[in-house]
């Protein structure tokens, strides 16, 4: 009986290992709850739940429901949460909000926002475990300090003539990307890495002549950064190679 039950485990194990590879996809619309099928990004947060960014509001999926929210600006591009568990949105407009104890909360700074920002167009940001605000823009590139003053650099005015840097801030398990210097025909990209505020690696990411590089973004995961800019997808190897 031990010789036969053998290869009756052995066969069960490859049925178990194939059945993990079978993975079950769902295409979730409007008729699911979604406020539009424009999702422009899919954030899960430490209670993992996931949050939809449309161009009509955010929806929060517990796994069964949908629960939508309307913001100050329902025009959502990038969802972050800070280390207190609150949902951050920022928006079209620039007009910010977060989600807490289950609210919707407007940004008490977004009057003064409103009144220095000059061009929004959102590439990336993140709410600094001090409480200050980054926000990485095409062309400006915006720190809110936690009493609410803006700085702003204006990333097209430090080009270098056929130049495009673009840095990649890496802390603990949170990345953000800035432009450094911007222009539109630069080619390659220039992407430099920090971790933990030292420079780590420089890569040379080469692109068609003129390319649109106003959609950029990246996670850290395993050791890995992975770099979008606009439909195209890298892995930013510790080598130096992607």
């Amino acid at each position: 009986p031990k010789i036969l039950l053998l290869p009756c485990v052995f066969f069960y194990c490859l049925g178990a290992w194939a059945q993990q590879k079978q993975f079950s996809y769902i295409n979730f619309t409007k008729n699911d709850g979604l406020p539009s099928n424009e999702v422009y990004e899919v954030f899960r947060d430490s209670k993992n739940y996931m949050w939809f960014a449309t161009d009509n509001g955010v929806v929060r999926y517990s796994g069964t429901r949908m629960e939508a929210f309307n913001l100050p600006d329902n025009v959502v591009f990038i969802i972050r949460e800070d280390k207190q568990g609150r949902i951050w949105f920022f928006t079209h407009t620039g007009k910010l909000s977060y989600y807490e104890n289950g609210s919707i909360i407007p940004y008490k700074y977004n009057d003064s926002l409103q009144k220095n920002a000059r061009m929004f167009n959102i590439m990336d940001a993140i709410v600094k475990d001090n409480g200050e605000i980054w926000i990485g823009a095409a062309n400006y590139n915006y720190t809110i300090s936690a009493n609410g003053d803006i700085s702003i650099l204006n990333a097209s005015a430090v080009s270098v003539k056929d130049s495009a840097v673009l840095n990649i801030y890496t802390q603990n398990e949170t990345a953000y990307t800035a432009y450094k210097s911007y222009n539109t025909a630069a080619n390659p990209l220039i992407a430099r890495v920090y971790k933990d505020s030292l420079l780590s690696q420089t890569y040379r990411i080469k692109l068609k002549i003129n390319e649109n590089k106003n959609r950029t973004g990246t996670i850290f995961s395993s050791g890995y950064n992975y770099f979008y800019i606009t439909n195209k997808l890298f892995r930013l190897n510790p080598d130096g190679t992607l």
